[in-house]
């Protein structure tokens, strides 16, 4: 088994290690692709003219971003015969409407597929992620995107950004908490300034792009092509299959998701039941991103660990933040140990809020992982939708949680008892998702061939 010990940044698209963070405004467009050929010929020249951008290019003002993605019916399009299912994890094939995966997720209730905006009916290929400074240049980039003879009709599209003060429509600061892609820039900061961060955080480069050691020390799985293919002679031989071509080198999975965030409701239950006292237990930080715990050692918002609060009175054991990333406590034989079991299940957050003509707001919800089921979706039903995590019972997430009669109180371990809070409400519901990859600038010549 051959292994990369070096990031190939100038063949990983620089959405999946940059994020474009500097460019706040972003568009997303989900197109089905009608015209397999007058897509290549499209995909050709956006790679010819340096439209998609690699991972090289360093985060800066001016200019554009571009990222490009494809759901497991625009991959079988563009390879035709040299398509490979079966070298493609069940989750992205299938995709993320099914019944046993809605199950799974959560995706019931309110959060059924049924009453989704997009992605109910399988109908998106790809989805070109567009990043500009400002709104009208996203605008202008999606437009013409629209109108060109690409071979791709819109389905449909999406405004997001990065709010100046980095808060999600509740009002706490979102994207505090992030694995540290060893091998990146952020990772040799993050390590020389503050090393507790580091060992909490670090995830070998393969959790999250392919191609590369993940935290078993082994590759994880990666798409395949037969040599026979066009353009294949570009690709390396696969790690597991030498007479096949590794498709998935340096490119990653994307889970996108909307989520509409009811405002008013969530802040007429919290003003009911608490206040902001009650509002950062559920989220697991105060609005401005601060722990809860008062850890001496901490130094950062983020430099933190939970053995410092087992019993989850500082920080409940069942807030969105500990549930979605519960550090050094899922009870494993020792503390590293039950941090190397948590890390295996890190994914890395692209998310930006929207607000939509009708003055809906939301997140939408994006994340890049190496592995859909044992990250995104573990996360989700392992510990997100688990209505018995870490002793709970009854209880889901209380914020991103599907709520459901049987399962719609949040507890808050205290002295001299407990407090617990009942009938918590859906404010966070799902209006579309899919499932991506996103390939390296290799494999989308491939695909362009």
């Amino acid at each position: 088994m051959t292994q990369s010990t070096s990031l190939e940044f100038n063949d990983i698209q620089g959405f999946a290690v940059r994020g474009f963070g500097k460019m706040p405004y972003a568009g997303y467009l989900m197109v089905t692709i009608k015209a397999p050929t007058k897509c290549k010929h499209w995909l050709k020249q956006q790679l010819e003219d340096n439209i998609i951008t690699p991972a090289t290019q360093r985060e800066a003002t001016g200019g554009a971003r571009r990222a490009l993605a494809f759901c497991a019916s625009g991959m079988k399009k563009l390879l035709g015969d040299a398509w490979m299912p079966n070298t493609f994890p069940p989750e992205f094939i299938e995709g993320m409407v099914q019944e046993h995966r809605s199950r799974l997720l959560g995706d019931t209730y309110s959060n059924a597929p049924n009453h989704w905006r997009w992605g109910k009916d399988n109908k998106i290929d790809a989805v070109v992620l567009c990043f500009a400074e400002n709104q009208a240049a996203v605008i202008s980039q999606l437009d013409e995107l629209s109108a060109e003879d690409n071979g791709m009709a819109e389905v449909t599209r999406i405004f997001a950004h990065v709010p100046s003060d980095h808060k999600e429509p509740f009002g706490f600061a979102d994207g505090v908490s992030q694995p540290i892609i060893q091998g990146t820039d952020r990772n040799k900061a993050v390590a020389a300034k503050n090393p507790r961060d580091h060992n909490l955080h670090a995830v070998p480069a393969g959790e999250i792009i392919l191609g590369y050691a993940d935290g078993t020390g082994e590759l994880p799985r990666s798409p395949a092509v037969s040599p026979a293919g066009h353009g294949t002679e570009w690709l390396q031989p696969h790690f597991e299959q030498n007479e096949l071509k590794d498709l998935g080198r340096n490119g990653t999975f994307m889970v996108v998701r909307q989520l509409a965030q009811d405002v008013a409701l969530f802040e007429e239950y919290i003003e009911k039941n608490g206040g902001e006292a009650l509002a950062a237990k559920m989220v697991g930080r105060n609005k401005d991103g601060t722990p809860l715990l008062t850890d001496r050692l901490a130094k950062h918002d983020n430099d933190f660990d939970f053995l410092e609060d087992l019993e989850g009175k500082a920080c409940p054991i069942g807030s969105h933040v500990r549930r979605t990333n519960p550090r050094s406590t899922v009870h494993e034989a020792t503390a590293q140990g039950s941090l190397e079991v948590t890390n295996r299940h890190r994914i890395l957050r692209r998310g930006r809020v929207y607000k939509n003509d009708d003055g809906e707001v939301g997140l939408l919800f994006v994340c890049l992982n190496a592995c859909i089921n044992r990250q995104f979706e573990f996360v989700q039903s392992t510990w997100a939708n688990n209505p018995f995590f870490q002793g709970l019972a009854a209880e889901v997430d209380p914020l991103i949680g599907t709520q459901c009669p049987s399962a719609e109180s949040f507890t808050m371990p205290a002295e001299p008892y407990r407090q617990k809070v009942t009938e918590l409400k859906q404010w966070v519901t799902v209006k579309g998702g899919a499932y991506f990859f996103m390939p390296s600038l290799t494999a989308l010549r491939v695909l362009a061939s």
